[in-house]
């Protein structure tokens, strides 16, 4: 139950702040992965289309290829609801209506193993704790996982609470990217 009026309370939040406050508080957001990116040397990331009131970072894909890195989006199957799997695509254009509305990549490509992830959320806790939408996907995906992806929340900061509730299949982030930056917990 606590969950749920966390949802609600969160969810009202982020959809109070403007559109405009919004997309400048993203291009921050993308800013500061990039240059994580760029200093990690990390290869293959795992982005997420944002849905409503997200932060933005669908568009990070053109600077990420750019620098050669392999990029991610997720596809839940609809033969397993819950059952989440990262696909590469070369092109936005690649991505349709799935789960929930969410845009994700078509039937065609693979699926492959991102080596850090891009979480939407709800709410992020500086203890790790993630309050998503109640589906669950993202747990289940890393659960399922021998090796478990850097796992990094976005968000904006008016979304990052001391601590959140979490159940024992609850998988951590290891950091929080916000407008005012990324930070490891």
């Amino acid at each position: 139950m606590r969950k749920i009026l966390l949802r609600q309370q969160a969810r009202s939040k982020r959809d109070g702040l403007s559109g405009l406050f919004r997309a400048e508080a993203s291009q921050e957001i993308q800013r500061s992965f990039l240059r994580w990116v760029r200093q990690s040397g990390c290869s293959h990331v795992g982005l997420y289309a944002e849905l409503g009131s997200e932060p933005g970072v669908a568009s990070l894909a053109e600077p990420l290829w750019e620098e050669g890195v392999i990029v991610s989006f997720p596809r839940v199957t609809l033969d397993h609801p819950g059952k989440m799997e990262f696909v590469s695509i070369q092109s936005l254009d690649e991505l349709q209506p799935g789960y929930r509305g969410v845009l994700e990549p078509d039937t065609t490509g693979c699926s492959q193993e991102p080596m850090v992830i891009l979480m939407p959320g709800l709410a992020f806790g500086r203890d790790g704790g993630r309050l998503g939408y109640g589906g669950g996907v993202y747990d289940s995906y890393l659960n399922r996982r021998r090796t478990v992806p850097i796992r990094i929340g976005v968000c904006f900061e008016n979304a990052i609470l001391d601590s959140l509730p979490m159940e024992e299949h609850d998988v951590p982030v290891d950091g929080i990217l916000s407008e005012k930056g990324l930070f490891w917990l």
